[in-house]
């Protein structure tokens, strides 16, 4: 895993870079998928969904959980690093 953020959901999120997937595990440490088909470096979790970069495409995203998946940014000279405010209203 490349990225790590704990969610609103007390479940630890995961970059899996390699597989190209976003997983999420809960205290027991069961793994669920949240996404596949999403290289992916680093996350940002809200309660909304997930907000992830994709570097090697200059590229970042948003994928909610109910697995809608659209890009929300492009042309980033490495898209890498993200968080959003304490608010949620900023993606920094």
């Amino acid at each position: 895993a490349s990225g790590l953020m704990m969610g609103p959901d007390k479940k630890l999120y995961a970059a899996q870079s390699k597989s190209q997937r976003i997983v999420r595990y809960d205290q027991s440490g069961k793994e669920e998928l949240v996404a596949e088909n999403s290289p992916c470096n680093d996350l940002a979790v809200y309660a909304g969904g997930v907000y992830y970069t994709d570097p090697g495409n200059k590229k970042i995203y948003h994928v909610s959980f109910d697995g809608d998946k659209k890009e929300v940014d492009q042309g980033l000279g490495f898209a890498n690093g993200l968080i959003l405010s304490a608010d949620q209203t900023l993606l920094l």
